[in-house]
């Protein structure tokens, strides 16, 4: 990851999500020059597709290409970072049944297949 700290960085602001990142060039020891930030992957995903710089996001999205049309590529990193968790957090004393259908699904989602698709995978190279 060491090419990063004179790469471009468009970075992926929002609560927890930006700490994450930071937290990656830290280990690493790069300071990275952040150029722009967005709060949505579709701005992120415009602003790489542009040619502002590269970015780092932890899924892969349903398109490759911009809004704008622009494409993107991706590259996994292959270096072995701290994996992050999907969770779904709800109050008990409130939980309803249309709550419990909804963690139902998700499970079911998550345990399919077809959200497979957006594993990044180092194979895609």
């Amino acid at each position: 990851m060491t090419g990063l700290d004179k790469k471009r960085i468009v970075l992926l602001d929002l609560p927890v999500v930006s700490e994450y990142y930071q937290s990656l060039f830290d280990v690493a020891g790069i300071k990275p020059l952040i150029v722009a930030t967005a709060q949505t992957t579709a701005m992120v995903h415009s602003l790489v597709g542009s040619v502002m710089g590269c970015s780092i996001l932890k899924f892969r999205g349903n398109s490759l290409t911009s809004y704008a049309g622009e494409a993107a590529k991706i590259h996994p990193i292959k270096d072995a970072i701290t994996p992050s968790r999907l969770m779904l957090g709800y109050k008990t004393e409130y939980k309803r049944k249309l709550t419990q259908t909804f963690i139902d699904r998700c499970q079911e989602y998550f345990n399919s297949s077809e959200s497979e698709q957006y594993i990044v995978r180092s194979d895609l190279d």
